[in-house]
């Protein structure tokens, strides 16, 4: 089972998407889990530990995906999408930005 989330780009360089993401919830209709829940606690600290998290990425969480005939459950793979600003950034942005490359 395949699901796809946006991110906001700041979420996605800082690393804070780990505690906003939120994917659906398998056999609850409308309803979502935080992404943090189903990764565990390791893995959610392995996923935040500084990388940022590139457009396309994606995580297969075991487990977690659509029930199988003999019992169980398969994976949940889910693909990120980050979202990019569509607007030019100001002169003050831009030098947000720099200002954070170089630490």
């Amino acid at each position: 089972l395949e699901c796809r989330v946006r991110v906001p780009l700041a979420d996605a360089l800082t690393g804070e998407w780990v505690d906003k993401v939120r994917v659906p919830s398998i056999g609850r209709e409308g309803t979502t889990r935080p992404i943090s829940s189903l990764m565990g606690v390791a893995g959610a600290r392995a996923a935040a530990s500084g990388a940022p998290l590139r457009d396309g990425a994606r995580r297969s969480l075991a487990g977690h995906g659509m029930p199988k005939k003999g019992g169980g459950r398969g994976d949940l793979v889910v693909t990120f999408a980050v979202d990019f600003p569509s607007a030019s950034l100001s002169e003050q942005q831009k030098a947000l930005v720099r200002q954070a490359q170089l630490r």
